[in-house]
This record gives structure tokens, C-alpha cells and sequence, in this order.
């Protein structure tokens, strides 16, 4: 009877360890697919982040001889004003020359205050590049630019909104931007200025 009983403990025992082992398996396999559904799921967001970054890049691969810096000048009304420009994700003017719109706008009694306050107005766009043989072609997106400036001893904010119809050119081989602006509308402290005669800024640039 003892040795019976032995029998069975020992059998019993070994089905409980090839039960131990058949689940330690499953754990190893469950474990082991989870690793790889979470190292799935990390690269598939990768190539999404990637992806989306590529459709926001304005510039195509045969486009990028356009980016970098630039020195030249905008032509207002036959004045010419020197500013740098920077074309990478926007295109960035240094300093847009304001005085054109302010003498458009204020009269002579108070110009030469409201010139006195002005101070450099950096402004940018967005912008999409297209490639041909001999030249880039960008349609620009102009935003509202914002001033401010002093009349009468008070200050006043401006706002100045251009044409959509914005565009611009770089030739590649003379290394050469130019760009067109119109600033149709003007605004002081939310009140539109009426007549106003349309401004157009002309830029041209060379490649540092």
C-alpha cells in the first residue's frame, strides 16, 4: 500500500510540473508577443511622425537650394530699404519697411513723430516652393503685420493685411530672390483707413 502511495504522489507530482512548465511557456510566449506588438506599434508611430513631418516641409527634395540667407532690398514707392531675409520653414524679413505705410496713412503734421516711435518690425509667411530646371517658384501666404506707432502723443496700433496673390522666384543660377508684396488694407485701433491706395513692395535679394 506504501509503495502505491508512492507511486501516485510521484505521479501526481510530475503532471504538476509538466502543468508548471506548459504555463511558464505561455507566459514566455504572451510576454514575448506583447514585446513585439509594442515594438510594432513604437516603429508605426515613427514613420507616422516622420510622414507628417514631410507633408508640413514647404520646400520638395529637388526644391532646397532655396533655403538659406539672403541680403537685398524692397523697393516702396521708388525707396529703396536694405533688409536680410531667411527662407526655411517660413520666409523671415529682418526688418519690413514701415515708413512707406505710415507716411500713407498719417498726416504731415504728425509724420515725423510717428516715424521718431517706429521700431524695427521683423516680419514672416508661409510659403510653398515648386522646382524647374532653371529656377524656384514660391506662392507665398501672407499674414497681417503689426505696428506700433505714436500720433498726437498717444499710441496706436496698425494693421496691415496684403493681397493673397503673393509670389516669388529664386534663380538658381544667379543665385537671385525676388518677391512681391501688396498691402492692400490698413487698419488704426480697429478702425480701417478709407481711401487707402494700394502699396507694393518688391523685394530682391541675393544668396549669401
Amino acid at each position: 500500500m506504501q509503495d502505491i502511495a508512492k507511486i501516485g504522489f510521484l505521479y501526481m507530482s510530475t503532471q504538476d510540473i509538466l502543468l508548471f512548465n506548459l504555463k511558464r511557456k505561455k507566459m514566455k510566449s504572451n510576454k514575448l508577443f506583447k514585446s513585439l506588438l509594442f515594438m510594432f506599434c513604437c516603429l508605426s508611430t515613427l514613420a507616422l511622425v516622420s510622414c507628417d513631418n514631410d507633408d508640413n516641409d514647404p520646400v520638395p527634395s529637388n526644391a532646397k537650394e532655396v533655403l538659406g540667407d539672403y541680403t537685398g532690398t524692397i523697393t516702396v514707392n521708388s525707396n529703396k530699404e536694405s533688409v536680410g531675409v531667411n527662407i526655411n520653414k517660413t520666409v523671415a524679413i529682418s526688418a519690413f519697411p514701415i515708413k512707406e505705410i505710415v507716411t500713407a496713412v498719417v498726416d504731415k503734421t504728425h509724420q515725423e513723430e510717428a516715424l521718431k516711435s517706429l521700431k524695427e518690425t521683423p516680419y514672416s509667411m508661409d510659403y510653398n516652393a515648386s522646382a524647374t530646371d532653371k529656377a524656384i517658384a514660391l506662392s507665398l501666404t501672407p499674414k497681417e503685420l503689426d505696428f506700433d506707432m505714436t500720433v498726437g502723443g498717444k499710441s496706436q496700433k496698425v494693421k496691415v493685411t496684403f493681397a493673397s496673390s503673393a509670389t516669388g522666384s529664386y534663380v538658381i543660377a544667379d543665385k537671385a530672390l525676388a518677391l512681391t508684396l501688396k498691402a492692400e488694407s490698413i487698419s488704426i485701433d480697429g478702425t480701417k483707413v478709407s481711401p487707402f491706395t494700394a502699396i507694393d513692395f518688391v523685394l530682391a535679394a541675393k544668396k549669401k
